[in-house]
C-alpha cells in the first residue's frame, strides 16, 4: 500500500495534464458519477489514510486526507470528496487535542455537509456530520 502511495507521483500529474487537456467539465450544480475502480490509486490512499486514523496516528491521517480531498475536488467526484474532507476535519480535530500547534478547522465540516446535502443528496451522512461539528 505504501508503494502505490509513493509511486502516486506519477498519476498526479497524469490528473494535471487530464485537468488542462480534457474535455468540458459539467456545471457546477450537476453531480457525477465518477467511479473509482477499487485498485485506483486515490482510493488506496484514501484506505491508507483510513489505517493511519485506526492506529491514532492523526498527522500522517490528515495529511493523506488532506491529499486526497483535493484529488477529489479536482476530478469532481463530490461522494469521495465529501467523506475525504470529513475525515480530514475529524483527523485534524484529533491531532489538535495532541498538538497545540494545529487548530481544528469548522470550515472543512461545513463544506462536507454542503456536499452531502446539495451536491451527495445524502442528507444522513450531512447529520452525521453536524453531529461531529456540533
Amino acid at each position: 500500500l505504501h508503494e502505490i502511495v509513493v509511486n502516486r507521483k506519477s498519476r498526479s500529474l497524469f490528473s494535471g495534464a487530464k485537468r488542462w487537456f480534457g474535455t468540458s467539465k459539467p456545471s457546477v450544480g450537476a453531480s457525477t458519477s465518477l467511479v473509482y475502480t477499487k485498485d485506483a490509486p486515490e482510493l488506496q490512499v484514501r484506505k491508507l489514510a483510513d489505517i493511519y486514523f485506526l492506529l491514532k496516528m492523526y498527522k500522517c491521517s490528515h495529511q493523506h486526507y488532506y491529499t486526497i480531498k483535493k484529488d477529489f475536488q479536482a476530478d469532481e467526484a463530490w461522494s469521495y470528496y465529501a467523506p475525504a474532507v470529513e475525515l480530514a476535519a475529524l483527523s485534524l480535530f484529533m491531532l489538535s487535542l495532541t498538538d497545540p500547534g494545529k487548530k481544528y478547522r469548522a470550515d472543512y465540516m461545513e463544506e462536507a455537509i454542503t456536499k452531502y446535502l446539495t451536491l451527495c443528496q445524502s442528507p444522513e451522512f450531512a447529520v452525521r456530520a453536524t453531529l461531529f461539528d456540533a
